[in-house]
């Protein structure tokens, strides 16, 4: 059955509170009217006594149970933010964002103008701020509106961008502090060593790799979305968000945060220790310098009264 016009239904929760509503749905969410349009898999038929509804449609303004959708006037309906608290909101986030483009781009800047900042190192600080800068350019603004508005207004095809895009440039970001964290964990425990071998080949190829990784995390939604798969979408309406595909969720968040951060964890914990060591290596040979200073300076003195006696006699 197919209904063409726009059709408004009003249905109350008594009628379909034990197909849709879950036992513990409160009395204040009611089921608010619908208006409904084209639509060829909605039949409904009534009669005086009750209302039943066949091949329940799925809207994207529902919160989902199963197949079938319901609506809740407190939580998925969610308004805009008011304007007089938009606004203010709107020029904080806004100026973080400008904030951070500005301090990044001079921190790029400075690396590649001021020679002495001009190391090989310092190359992974500039991997780190292009992360940072284009989370600030690509991401952030787009999470502000999203913020302010209570929904996604860019678009299916935008936001399969929008995810893939946040979810590369934080995971490099990530994976580059990891990188940092072992450049500085090989300069201490071997410093001498590792100075022959940090060479502009070897950063460029850790930042590649950092690249790389960070593209394998990201890259598998839009890739199934080319596929036609909808098992890595979670795109509606009302919001853009990163697919709860529970095998993606593991993967992203074991490659894009808990693995660095337990790589990082440990990482500085033996930089700390090897900086400890070295720390009390130099107080103890602090200690044996200045004792030796001071016994050389006591057997000294007797030594030097000796010769200027013995001056002082010949020349009488």
């Amino acid at each position: 059955m197919s209904v063409q016009l726009p059709l408004t239904i009003s249905i109350r929760r008594s009628e379909v509170e034990n197909l849709f509503l879950p036992n513990d749905y409160s009395d204040n969410d009611i089921l608010l009217p619908l208006n409904i349009s084209n639509i060829d898999w909605y039949l409904i038929s009534s009669s005086d006594s009750q209302m039943s509804l066949l091949s329940p449609p799925t809207f994207n303004y529902f919160t989902s149970i199963n197949s079938t959708t319901i609506i809740s006037s407190s939580s998925s309906l969610a308004r805009p933010m008011p304007l007089v608290k938009a606004l203010p909101v709107a020029f904080v986030l806004s100026s973080i964002v400008v904030l951070c483009i500005c301090g990044n781009i001079l921190v790029i800047l400075s690396v590649f103008t001021f020679r002495p900042l001009r190391t090989v190192q310092n190359f992974f600080i500039v991997s780190l701020a292009f992360s940072d800068m284009f989370v600030a350019i690509i991401v952030m603004p787009f999470h502000i509106v999203t913020h302010i508005l209570k929904r996604w207004i860019f678009g299916k095809i935008f936001c399969q961008i929008f995810v893939t895009s946040d979810v590369l440039l934080c995971t490099s970001s990530i994976l580059n502090l990891c990188a940092i964290a072992l450049d500085r964990y090989w300069a201490i425990s071997d410093p001498i060593q590792y100075a022959r071998q940090r060479t502009m080949r070897r950063v460029l190829l850790m930042i590649m790799l950092v690249w790389i990784l960070s593209g394998t995390i990201s890259i598998p939604p839009i890739i199934a979305t080319m596929l036609g798969s909808s098992e890595l979408q979670n795109f509606n309406e009302l919001q853009c968000e990163l697919s709860n595909n529970k095998a993606y969720v593991i993967y992203s968040a074991c490659g894009s945060f808990y693995i660095p951060a337990f790589i990082m964890t440990i990482v500085y914990a033996h930089v700390f220790i090897a900086t400890r060591k070295r720390f009390q290596e130099r107080a103890k040979a602090a200690a044996k310098l200045a004792k030796a200073t001071r016994t050389n300076n006591n057997q000294a003195s007797p030594t030097d009264m000796t010769i200027v006696i013995f001056i002082v006699d010949i020349q009488v």
